[in-house]
């Protein structure tokens, strides 16, 4: 679904866990596999790390982080790039 479609079916503003429900609905309904926050280790310096969470993992290959934005800021832009390059 085009975020275009699927933001009019539901209103700006609303909570993140609702956006992120609806779009697993969607992909529920197209047969598309997924899991929800989703525990994964940083590792650095040999450490590891834990607590870190991704919102939905797509096939086991893409990961979404779901925002609930008017705008999307310059620094969100880079804060989102610096995730997808760990």
């Amino acid at each position: 679904m085009r975020p275009s479609k699927f933001t009019k079916r539901l209103a700006p503003g609303l909570l993140e866990s609702i956006y992120e429900e609806a779009l697993c609905h969607e992909f529920d309904l197209r047969g598309i596999r997924y899991r929800r926050q989703v525990e994964i280790d940083v590792i650095y310096k040999d450490k590891i790390i834990k607590g870190q969470r991704i919102d939905i993992l797509v096939e086991e290959e893409v990961i979404i982080e779901v925002k609930s934005l008017s705008k999307l800021s310059a620094k969100m832009l880079r804060e989102g790039l610096k995730r997808i390059s760990l």
